[in-house]
């Protein structure tokens, strides 16, 4: 997608007597828009997966009645240092920029933007000519998100099915960690992985398996305080808790935990383990870098651990029948 938008972006700049120019995407018709392709670059002190969230009243405006907006008026400025922030533009002159929605159909699928130091650069014609070229360009990013997609589906449909396979490989269930973690980093970027069994019916706190990019040779089986744990509210909820950079320290308010150190920990996902409607563990993977888990991450690490809660119950039930055996075996010795 990158390369087909920067060579409409040239396209355009040919076309039409503009000196900057955006093309940015959004998925599932939400508001936020990620910015694909900018002429000038964007500033290097802005994130790489930068994103705009049109808000004001001129940008919704094309949105609504699906045709471009040239806006030159005082709301200009707000528009500038607004909305249209992560591009940078406040540092230039600016007194004309024009709004192109890009539709794939009936769908939004991201939009054209572009900026002049000239009110008058921009004449009727120009602004026609960009409203056909969408058309084309809105296509063209819609096929590719759906082959995206198709893609994305097909290599968790693999992860899926190898994570599952490593998980029922081994008697222990501890010894899969290691393997499950490998081909989980082929998808997710983490640092830590950590499994929680939780079984109601064993006192003294749940069973924790940690394994971390660091000392990955050394997985960690421990027992911890599930009373008041992460994991019991994720459990309680049935649903994932997400966090990152400052949203850990104000996790660590409430929650005694080492997962919330922020000095070591920069993002969290923990996501239940749910069989049957019950939950039977929890899945948390933890990252250094502070940069927020897009919910595609989150949607797809709850995927995986359902995908485990079987393994997990399985490897608890031999269990509970090994000790069985072992009990009858020292009560028949005893007698």
């Amino acid at each position: 997608m990158q390369s087909v938008c920067e060579q409409f972006s040239m396209a355009v700049m040919r076309s039409v007597p503009t000196e900057r120019v955006a093309i940015c995407a959004t998925h599932g018709g939400n508001n936020e828009y990620h910015i694909i392709n900018a002429v000038p670059a964007l500033p290097t002190d802005h994130d790489v997966d930068a994103i705009i969230n049109f808000e004001s009243g001129a940008l919704i405006d094309a949105f609504e009645t699906h045709a471009p907006v040239l806006v030159t008026s005082h709301e200009l400025e707000e528009i500038i240092s607004g909305d249209l922030a992560p591009l940078g533009w406040n540092e230039h002159k600016t007194e004309a920029v024009v709004i192109v929605p890009l539709m794939a159909g009936s769908t939004r699928v991201g939009a054209l933007i572009l900026a002049s130091s000239k009110s008058d650069a921009f004449s009727y014609d120009d602004i026609d000519l960009l409203g056909q070229a969408s058309g084309q360009v809105a296509g063209t990013i819609s096929n590719l998100q759906l082959h995206a997609d198709l893609q994305r589906e097909s290599d968790e449909r693999q992860l899926l099915a190898s994570v599952a396979r490593e998980a029922s490989s081994v008697v222990e269930f501890s010894q899969a960690i290691g393997p499950i973690a490998e081909e989980l980093s082929q998808a997710l970027d983490f640092d830590s992985l950590e499994i929680a069994s939780i079984d109601r019916s064993v006192t003294g706190g749940a069973l924790r398996l940690s394994w971390n990019r660091d000392d990955k040779a050394h997985p960690v089986s421990e027992r911890f305080a599930y009373s008041g744990s992460i994991e019991e509210s994720v459990a309680l909820d049935m649903l994932p808790l997400v966090a990152a950079g400052k949203e850990l320290e104000v996790l660590k308010k409430h929650y005694s935990s080492t997962q919330l150190d922020s000095s070591r920990w920069g993002s969290l996902i923990t996501v239940p383990m749910t069989m049957l409607s019950q939950v039977v563990g929890t899945l948390t993977v933890r990252s250094k870098s502070n940069m927020p888990y897009p919910i595609e991450d989150v949607e797809m690490l709850t995927r995986v651990a359902n995908q485990l809660a079987g393994a997990l119950q399985s490897a608890r039930m031999y269990g509970r029948q090994q000790n069985q055996t072992i009990t009858s075996r020292h009560i028949s010795r005893s007698q």
